[in-house]
């Protein structure tokens, strides 16, 4: 991340046209909604992508009170994605039991990974079945969806942490960063207040700042297995309050984003 990226870092480059979004007669029928000073500003956000503004809010526009009630299916399930495994985690890992930890570490593996990708990938499926729904399955927006899908397989499901294989692990994290860079780009496609991402940067930035004091997971279950975490107590406690600042920051991001992600389309 530094989202969810722990030790990687790269550019995401997302070069999608927004001019066949706009040539849709459904979409393009619809006026951008009024009271857009609460909200993200899709032109702020979502250029770089080719989604513009006015694309974004015709999209917004369109949507019915099914597809929004389909939408709030899909948050749900998110939601569920990650405290469902959370909970597992904590019931049933073998001990040394990292806690606190990141997020890939819960489901890296066993029946926790089995249950998020079960939830995450049923939240995806309806959600991009809704914006093919809305849009016609034609322009930028469901392509932008359909590849932010595909981003967050790659790192959760194809190719999750703790393989062993330095590849792999490295795969993982850089699509993990994508996968959030997208989650910044959702911002301005849904319009969220901006109080919610006010709380997404916010845990971005306590993120950010605890990630260089902070170790792989496997590397503290290893040194746990050695014997050699505690050595240094002052140290040891930096670290610790590192890694629950990085904990904290992690689930902040994806639960401020997922209790904002219909404030702009009801």
């Amino acid at each position: 991340m530094i989202l969810a990226l722990h030790r990687c870092s790269t550019t995401a480059a997302m070069t999608i046209g927004a001019s066949a979004v706009c040539s849709q007669p459904l979409l393009a029928c619809s006026q951008p909604p009024a009271g857009r000073s609460a909200v993200v500003s899709s032109s702020l956000l979502v250029p770089f992508a080719g989604l513009s503004a006015q694309a974004t809010a015709n999209f917004r526009a369109v949507l019915g009170p099914a597809e929004i009630a389909q939408m709030a299916i899909a948050r749900n399930l998110f939601h569920a994605s990650w405290a469902v495994p959370l909970i597992l985690y904590a019931l049933t890992e073998k001990r040394p039991r990292l806690f606190p930890m990141s997020i890939s570490w819960t489901i890296r593996r066993g029946v926790p990974r089995l249950l998020n990708n079960a939830l995450w990938t049923a939240g995806w499926t309806i959600l991009l079945a809704t914006v093919i729904q809305a849009t016609g399955g034609f322009g930028a927006i469901p392509r932008f969806v359909a590849q932010m899908f595909a981003t967050g397989a790659l790192a959760t499901i194809l190719c999750p942490l703790g393989s062993g294989k330095r590849l792999q692990d490295a795969v993982h994290w850089i699509a993990a960063l994508v996968y959030m860079v997208d989650h910044v780009v959702m911002f301005g496609v849904l319009g969220m207040k901006r109080g919610f991402l006010a709380a997404f940067l916010a845990c971005f930035a306590l993120m950010a700042a605890c990630q260089p004091a902070t170790k792989p997971d496997a590397e503290r279950v290893l040194a746990r297995q050695s014997g050699e975490d505690g050595s240094n107590h002052r140290a040891r406690g930096e670290n610790e309050a590192a890694e629950w600042g990085f904990m904290v920051g992690e689930y902040g991001l994806f639960v401020s984003f997922l209790c904002g992600m219909l404030s702009g389309v009801r």
